[in-house]
């Protein structure tokens, strides 16, 4: 059997160009390195083919997750804005709802006439004002001046917020008038309004 060292040398002392006179063993060891270098540069394309697929698939993969969650929220505000409009037109029907129509908008003078006189006070002037359409509703105004004290006075506004039609005190002053001998009754100069819905405004 021949050296290893002397074989090493052998081997040493190659060279490419005389690959035809290589000895057999080292043809065979060229040989299986040849076949080695084939298998790993095949395995390393093949390789990295798969895994630049696999990044392609996982990045799709990223987008359609990201989408898809974009999606849900996108889907999630627009049932939630849904439920607020719902809500706000049925809070507008529940508010239109109270809203008197034209038929029970004509006796409210006589009703708030009755009232004043139920709580004791001295009616001096009821009468309705300029109605003022407006883009849903119309505005009645009602100017009601009447004369009691503050026990009165109070109770008969409390009556008036709590009537079932929407009526609204927008705007009222109390002052006492003048006088030299014995204390006048408070006055109560003051405006009242409801509403009816605009398509009922001739």
């Amino acid at each position: 059997m021949a050296d290893p060292a002397m074989n090493w040398q052998e081997l040493e002392g190659l060279e490419l160009a005389d690959i035809g006179q290589w000895p057999r063993s080292a043809k065979i060891v060229a040989l299986c390195l040849l076949c080695v270098l084939w298998l790993t540069l095949g395995s390393y394309f093949l390789l990295a083919e798969k895994v630049r697929h696999w990044q392609h698939s996982t990045h799709q993969e990223k987008e359609l997750s990201e989408k898809l969650v974009s999606v849900r929220l996108q889907v999630a505000h627009m049932l939630a804005m849904e439920q607020q409009v719902i809500e706000a037109q049925q809070g507008l029907n529940q508010r239109l709802a109270k809203l008197p129509s034209r038929i029970e908008v004509a006796p409210l003078l006589d009703e708030l006439s009755v009232m004043i006189n139920a709580h004791g006070l001295r009616l001096e002037r009821i009468h309705w004002e300029q109605a003022q359409a407006h883009e849903f509703a119309t505005e009645w105004p009602m100017r009601i001046i009447v004369h009691g004290d503050y026990h009165q006075l109070g109770h008969f506004v409390a009556a008036v917020a709590a009537l079932p039609q929407l009526v609204i005190i927008d705007e009222f002053s109390i002052s006492r008038p003048k006088s030299e001998g014995a204390p006048l009754p408070l006055t109560m100069n003051m405006i009242a309004k409801t509403y009816t819905y605009q398509e009922e405004v001739e």
